[in-house]
Parts: structure tokens; C-alpha cells; sequence
């Protein structure tokens, strides 16, 4: 019986552990995004600046659909990113 307990708990141990590495994996995915978040977003108001002050736009530049859709996707993968947080803490709380 207290074999079976052994197993049991070694691997609620080993599934924490693998949650664990996946919520650290997926926080490094979210501080990647809030730097290319932070880049676009500098860039955005320094391309509002340069139209407010009458200069020409740089060609080639993204548009500004471009970093909606960067902001949306950003916000998708922080709620994601603390999701699993939560839930991993969650687990491990049980544990």
C-alpha cells in the first residue's frame, strides 16, 4: 500500500516538476512578447511624433494595424501565460 503511495506521489511530483518548466517556458514567451510590445510601441509614438511635427514618414515602417494586432496578441498571450501560472500554483498547492 504505502508503495503504491510512494508511486503516486512521485509522480504528482514529476507532472508538477514538467507544469513547472512549461509555466517557466511560457513566462519566457511572455517577456519576449512585452519587449517586441515595448519596440513597437516606442516606434509607434515616434512615427505620431514625426507626423505631428509635419515629417514625412519613413517607408517600410509596419502600420499601425500591425501593432493592434501585436497588442491583441500580446494581451492573448499574458492571459495565457497566467492561466497557467495560476494553475500550476494551483496544483502544487494541492500537492
Amino acid at each position: 500500500m504505502n508503495q503504491h503511495l510512494s508511486q503516486g506521489r512521485s509522480a504528482a511530483t514529476r507532472a508538477a516538476a514538467r507544469a513547472s518548466l512549461r509555466a517557466a517556458a511560457a513566462r519566457g514567451r511572455v517577456d519576449g512578447l512585452s519587449a517586441r510590445f515595448a519596440e513597437r510601441s516606442a516606434e509607434l509614438r515616434r512615427r505620431l511624433a514625426a507626423g505631428r511635427s509635419g515629417e514625412p514618414d519613413d517607408a517600410g515602417l509596419e502600420s499601425i494595424e500591425v501593432v493592434v494586432l501585436s497588442v491583441v496578441g500580446l494581451g492573448i498571450a499574458i492571459g495565457l501565460g497566467a492561466a497557467i501560472t495560476s494553475l500550476v500554483d494551483e496544483y502544487m498547492a494541492k500537492l
